[in-house]
This record gives C-alpha cells, structure tokens and sequence, in this order.
C-alpha cells in the first residue's frame, strides 16, 4: 500500500528543501545537500545556557517547521544537534532532563509542545530520563510580546512541581528558541529550588542578550 501511495503524495506534495525550497528527490531529507553544508553550531554561550544555532540559517528553518508542524522527524533530527552542541560544551553529563512548559492556551492551539517533543528525542539520545518538572503559571503565550514586555514578565512565571526530588542532580533543561533569557533564568530559578547540584539550559536556536 505505502509504494502505491507514494508516488501519490509525492505528485500532490513535492519535497523540497526545508530551508531554500528548492526541489528534493525525497521527503526523507529535511534539507538538500547545500544547506545541510552551512549547517554550523553556534557559539552562543552565556553562563550555563546556551544554543545550538543562531537565529538564521538552515537551522532556524527546521526550528520554524517544527513549532509550525510539530514535525517528530524534525525534533528527532533537532535532538542529535542538542547533543553534538553539549559535547561541545564540556558540560556534565546530566542525571535528568527537564523542558519549558508552554502555557496552557498555547498547547491547546498548537497541539503540541515544541520543546517537549525536542526534551522527548534529547532524553533518548542522552539515554537520560525525561520528566516534567515545571509549571507554568502564566496562561499567554509570549511569541507575540515585544522584547521589552518579555523583560516586565512576573518573576514567578514558572514553579517547581510538588515531590520534586532535585537534590544533588545535574538537570539539562531544554527549549526551542531563546531571545531574552527572562523564561530560561526563570524555569532555573524556579528548580533551583529544589537544590540541585546544577542546572544547565539548552535551545535549538537564540540569541542570548
């Protein structure tokens, strides 16, 4: 049945490369062979958070697709970036892995949680236990603010879960994108909270300032 319908749905929806669209002979390649060759990890680091690409490239067009579509091949392929960006970064290894929460509203319109489903794939390359750690208290999405409105969010935006056992554990906290820094320096603040040995933040894509 799968090699009737191929052909089908290749007719009515033509692959093309995720990030310049130009034709592609498979939908099983996210990007052609020019733009997987600017695929270049960012050197974006500030403390313990840092990301995987910068804000353009072809890596920021997978990370577009994949908050648009909620794509599991493109969080799985995001994943292994996550990983190859950490081994980069010397950081331990950690004991759990954790994500950002996004307000209630947002996952009812989208259906889904970017960066659970990028936690999802990280969790099992990193052969770590995935849990949800974090709450998120405030019910807008932020996609839509300005930057200086992201910088006034409350401080407690974000809170640990109840019978939380953080002590002593180094988390890995993953999201999809970062621009202020004020959601991640929240979600840390709050598992601080529960005294771990080290939180450390992890995104697709960003600009920390």
């Amino acid at each position: 049945m799968q090699s009737v319908l191929h052909p089908i749905l290749t007719f009515l929806y033509p692959p093309q490369c995720y990030h310049c669209q130009l034709p592609q002979e498979s939908h099983q390649h996210l990007l052609c062979k020019d733009c997987l060759g600017l695929l270049q990890l960012s050197n974006v680091k500030l403390g313990r958070i840092a990301t995987a690409f910068e804000l353009d490239g072809p890596g920021a067009s997978l990370l577009h697709r994949l908050r648009k579509k909620g794509s599991e091949h493109i969080a799985e392929a995001l994943a292994s970036f996550l990983l190859m960006r950490w081994d980069s970064l010397k950081w331990p290894m950690p004991d759990m892995i954790t994500y950002v929460p996004s307000p209630w509203l947002r996952c009812l319109d989208r259906g889904f949680t970017p960066s659970l489903l990028l936690a999802k794939y990280t969790s099992r390359l990193f052969d770590r236990p995935l849990y949800s750690l974090l709450h998120s208290n405030y019910h807008l999405a932020q996609v839509n603010l300005s930057h200086a409105r992201r910088k006034e969010l409350p401080l407690n935006c974000f809170s640990l879960k109840k019978n939380q056992n953080l002590q002593g554990k180094v988390i890995l906290l993953i999201d999809d994108l970062i621009g202020t820094r004020t959601t991640m320096n929240q979600c840390i603040e709050a598992l601080s909270s529960g005294f771990p040995k080290a939180v450390y933040g992890l995104t697709v894509c960003g600009a920390i300032d």
